[in-house]
């Protein structure tokens, strides 16, 4: 999860990151239902795309929680691959010396203008691109399909919108009863007040027409993942690869 895509915004008006860096693990924890399983889910799931002389990138990496957990379950059987974190948020930076170490590196960078893309084997971009401009997702998922090796995958995760008004009302409903366990209904509003302008969601569908527009073919883009209006979604380059 990350800042991507804000940069235009002001420091007081940084509601959801560089105010919550100090706490961030614990604050998507308490915000997003089972945002545990899926995190396990991408460590899992990597081992299927991470190919040697390769590199795994995070697009939004805030914390580096899910790069290292990911380094550290394939760091044995695949030691020749470096990992990449990007956030444009300078306040994660506090995060990235426990986690920093000889093949894990960690950059302020915007993957929009990122030069270092090389050859990447699996990419991850968790609830990251729902901040970009709308017209910037497409031109920025297909940069990433390209630079991609056969065989490579892009592990992403959105918040969505329901396919009705009436599902959307219910999911939302559930999910603010969730947040109301770990947080008071004026701090669940000052947030929604403050990120309203910043998100801009997409439909599944829509997330799926991005990622065929992109250039993944559709039999190779699936669901993985869904709790409430969130969802994780993998898709894969058609190719062989090296193991």
């Amino acid at each position: 999860m990350s800042t991507l895509g804000r940069n235009h915004m002001s420091a007081d008006e940084d509601f959801s990151f560089k105010k919550h860096a100090a706490t961030f693990d614990r604050h998507i924890n308490n915000s997003i239902r089972g945002i545990d399983h899926l995190r396990a889910d991408c460590v899992s799931l990597s081992q299927y795309f991470i190919q040697k002389n390769s590199t795994v990138l995070d697009i939004g990496c805030s914390t580096g929680a899910l790069l290292r957990s990911v380094r550290d379950a394939y760091q044995n059987r695949y030691t020749s691959v470096q990992y990449v974190g990007l956030d444009i948020e300078t306040a994660f930076r506090k995060h990235w010396s426990t986690t920093r170490r000889g093949n894990v590196r960690f950059e302020i960078a915007d993957a929009r203008t990122f030069k270092g893309y090389g050859k990447i084997s699996v990419v991850y971009s968790l609830f990251t691109l729902q901040f970009l401009l709308e017209k910037d997702r497409v031109p920025l998922v297909r940069k990433i399909y390209k630079r991609l090796l056969p065989g490579g995958a892009l592990i992403l995760s959105e918040k969505v919108l329901a396919k009705n008004a009436k599902i959307q009302d219910m999911l939302s409903g559930a999910y603010y009863d969730f947040k109301r366990k770990a947080s008071t209904e004026k701090a669940i509003l000052d947030k929604e007040k403050s990120i309203r302008d910043q998100m801009h969601l997409w439909t599944e569908h829509k997330l799926f027409q991005m990622l065929l527009a992109a250039g993944f073919e559709p039999d190779n883009t699936q669901l993985f993942w869904r709790n409430h209006l969130f969802v994780g979604i993998i898709a894969w380059k058609q190719g062989s690869y090296r193991k």
